[in-house]
């Protein structure tokens, strides 16, 4: 499968980090696609419940994770989530960032496993 075939994710960063290694893709995609199936749908009722700790944890860990990614939209929406939790302001805005990341989740993880599946 080729990088021209994804709408939504750009793994030029994976191909450079990896120098190409078959294997080594595999495994790092691997790691990307469950931490972001296990974290990513925590974030809503970590929001919902008002745990800005933990969901600026999730968050700050996601900014590694979505630049393998490369979905730019993902990664500065991201990035806005995890600096209005970790300083606590303008939270009230952080569901319609959230209601983005939901809408973009589905087609990231569809995308990721099949350049996982085509490795």
């Amino acid at each position: 499968m080729k990088q021209t075939d994804f709408q939504y994710i750009n793994l030029e960063y994976l191909e450079m980090v990896t120098d190409g290694d078959p294997e080594m893709k595999k495994e790092i995609l691997g790691l990307v696609i469950d931490e972001i199936k296990n974290d990513m749908p925590r974030l809503n009722a970590l929001s919902d419940s008002g745990d800005w700790e933990t969901f600026h944890h999730i968050t700050h860990k996601f900014k590694s994770t979505l630049a393998f990614v490369g979905n730019e939209l993902l990664l500065d929406t991201n990035r806005e989530m995890e600096h209005r939790s970790k300083f606590k302001e303008n939270l009230e805005g952080v569901p319609v960032l959230l209601q983005l990341v939901n809408e973009l989740h589905p087609r990231v993880q569809n995308e990721l496993d099949l350049a996982f599946n085509a490795l």
